[in-house]
């Protein structure tokens, strides 16, 4: 229905006479017409139908409610001028009186809900009759997913008893945890410690729907307990594709846990089903993939293979990411899913391999020569590297051992890891090294790298030959990594501050300002700001941590993107405790404790959200714009550091986004 725009607003009304916002009423050929005023000023003209239709006339507004056409939001909302009008109002909504108004929004809410119902009857009718079109699931890929699932022997009462899954039934004999075993009937079991098992998998299948094609991923899970095995399977995610040129794709989410016989489907997402790696059923994929632009991709192949990858993300590239068949049919299958997983995304592709590449070795970059020695490696990423690392010196007979590429692929060292030493020591030595460090000290490749940078940069600042082989090549890193911090440490604290004092000028006057905001007392804990820089470098060295020290923590401070502040127990509020690093709002970035641990950490925890709580009512302007400009700063870093190839990077990410504590 198209209203008589130009007639309605020929009607007279009543001027209004109270002030703030009022309205006047007139019933005109079954309609009714109200004239909105803000201050005896009129601001337009309301129009009502008897089934809700409405609308508003104005410069402004084209279609909206009475609350909003006359800004009730303030929450005083629209009255009567006069009670001729809450009359004419009330006998046109059927409604009380005193109440008038309150009749229109009844009256728009059931007009606007019927009009959305309608919609989504409308839109599921589409949905349900396209999901009649999806073939019945194959009973032989249902046996395939169970051959997926392990059984196991699992912990029971008893020194030598265990329960077997396979069998379902209590059985006596040693079994070794986390290795594969024979049952006493002859099935192949995993033995395990606990006394229940859950096992989580994902499958695709690709089925072939006449003029399409679709995608159906489902999520399954095994619970193995004393009980039995039981498991269920919820099919989250189906994704139909056109087979006529570029029809577009639609994606379907599963509304619930159901199983995929009564799923309902829609095009949003609520319960945040996701696509991850999964194994593809090879049954029938190229006549589901034939006519689409996603049969060029080598995915029959992968899936013959019993691959587990992340087919979305490669059908999301489906322009450049043909050249992964060649991957793919070299067996490269480490290579393939950290392709999938990490340098494949539905937003673009950041490879750095050549997909427009027409052999094998213009994709990767290496001669076959060294193709062969990744294939026979069944070579990741970081294996990769060090061969790209090796063909772009081979002018210089550059060579590094197969052993060294291995040790270096097996603890994910990248050749931009060694960077550092590069020009003092070969890979092959600092791979020995590495590893002499790892078996001394217990600790992984990451750490002992992190160690040794963190080492030389100390030991060039203390004025010592850091091309001296004594220097750079200690036997034992990490005590002599530890005696220079405590040597830095002793350095006279007063120059030191004012040294940084002087490089970083408005560092101290920032935390005075917001002393009396962040400052915070509670029945257990103190939060106190420092006001110095040699409090916190007093603070950093009583508990051997880098805060104090380091520059860019100042550089935050002076650019408002995070504060240092103290965490103390009530009871010993002179003596350090917790050093926080603490974003405007007071999300708490890091926490760290003397030698970088962390006490008490679910009573600390708790305590900060309690802090968060109180500050928030204590927060001035300043700090709330500072506050969103640091959560952005921060999610721009993160997300930096998640997508890097570093793995460095990564495991940087994993203890930030571990340690966060951010503001609900």
């Amino acid at each position: 229905m198209r209203w008589p725009k130009q007639e309605l607003l020929t009607v007279k009304l009543p001027k209004a006479r109270k002030t703030k916002w009022s309205v006047t009423a007139k019933v005109y050929k079954g309609l009714l017409l109200l004239d909105c005023f803000y201050d005896t000023v009129k601001k337009g003209r309301y129009v009502i139908d008897p089934e809700g239709r409405h609308e508003f006339f104005s410069e402004k507004w084209k279609v909206c409610g009475i609350e909003y056409a006359t800004e009730g939001w303030y929450g005083w909302g629209p009255r009567p001028d006069q009670e001729r009008d809450s009359k004419i109002i009330a006998d046109f909504c059927k409604w009380d009186e005193k109440r008038a108004i309150r009749g229109i929004e009844m009256m728009e809410f059931q007009y606007n809900n019927a009009k959305l119902k309608r919609a989504h009857e409308r839109k599921y009718a589409r949905i349900k009759a396209r999901m009649e079109k999806i073939p019945q699931l194959p009973e032989k890929f249902l046996l395939w997913i169970e051959g997926y699932f392990q059984d196991y022997g699992l912990k029971f009462e008893g020194k030598d008893l265990y329960y077997c899954t396979a069998c379902n039934r209590i059985e006596s004999g040693k079994i070794k945890a986390g290795k594969k075993t024979i049952c006493v009937g002859g099935k192949t079991i995993i033995g395990t410690r606990r006394k229940e098992v859950i096992q989580k998998e994902k499958f695709l299948l690709l089925q072939d729907c006449g003029d399409q094609c679709v995608a159906r991923y489902f999520d399954v899970v095994a619970r193995y307990t004393k009980d039995g095995v039981y498991m269920s399977r919820v099919e989250s995610i189906r994704m139909l594709m056109g087979k006529t040129g570029e029809r577009p794709l639609s994606i379907f989410y599963g509304q619930d846990y159901r199983t995929d016989e009564d799923q309902q489907w829609w095009d949003t997402n609520p319960r945040n089903f996701r696509w991850g790696s999964a194994y593809c059923f090879s049954d029938g994929v190229n006549e589901a993939l034939k006519g689409t632009r996603y049969d060029k991709l080598g995915i029959p192949f992968m899936a013959a293979k019993g691959w587990k990858l992340q087919y979305n993300n490669l059908m999301a590239n489906y322009p450049v990411a043909g050249a992964y068949e060649y991957i793919a049919k070299m067996g490269l299958e480490r290579l393939l899913k950290e392709e999938t997983e990490n340098r494949l995304s539905i937003y673009g592709c950041y490879t750095d391999l050549w997909l427009q590449g027409k052999t094998a070795e213009d994709v990767l970059k290496i001669s076959m020569q060294r193709i062969h020695r990744l294939k026979a490696a069944n070579g990741s990423q970081c294996y990769l590297k060090w061969l790209k690392l090796e063909e772009a010196n081979a002018v210089f007979q550059y060579k590094i051992p197969e052993e060294t590429i291995r040790f270096m692929d097996e603890n994910k060292i990248y050749p931009s890891d060694l960077n550092f030493i590069r020009d003092r020591m070969t890979d092959a030595k600092s791979a020995h090294f590495i590893e002499r460090q790892m078996k001394q000290y217990k600790k992984n490749a990451s750490y002992i790298i992190d160690q040794w940078k963190d080492y030389l940069s100390m030991a060039e600042r203390l004025g010592l030959d850091v091309y001296d082989e004594i220097i750079f090549r200690p036997k034992e890193l990490l005590k002599r990594h530890d005696s220079l911090v405590e040597e830095i440490n002793s350095v006279e604290e007063d120059e030191q501050a004012e040294a940084m004092k002087t490089k970083f000028p408005k560092a101290e006057g920032i935390l005075k300002r917001i002393k009396a905001i962040y400052e915070y007392e509670g029945n257990d804990f103190i939060i106190m700001v420092p006001t110095t820089i040699k409090q916190i470098m007093a603070d950093s060295k009583e508990l051997h941590h880098c805060a104090g020290a380091s520059e860019r923590y100042y550089e935050r401070i002076e650019a408002h993107e995070t504060y240092i502040m103290f965490l103390r127990k009530k009871t010993l509020p002179q003596r350090a405790w917790y050093t926080l690093e603490v974003e405007p709002g007071g999300t708490v970035r890091q926490k760290r404790s003397e030698y970088n641990r962390q006490p008490d950490l679910q009573k600390v925890n708790t305590y900060i959200k309690e802090w968060q709580k109180n500050l928030k009512d204590r927060m001035d302007e300043e700090q709330r714009i500072l506050q969103e400009e640091s959560r952005l700063k921060r999610i721009a870093e993160m997300d930096q550091l998640k997508e890097s190839e570093n793995t460095r990077d990564n495991q940087l990410y994993n203890l930030l986004s571990g340690d966060l504590l951010e503001v609900i």
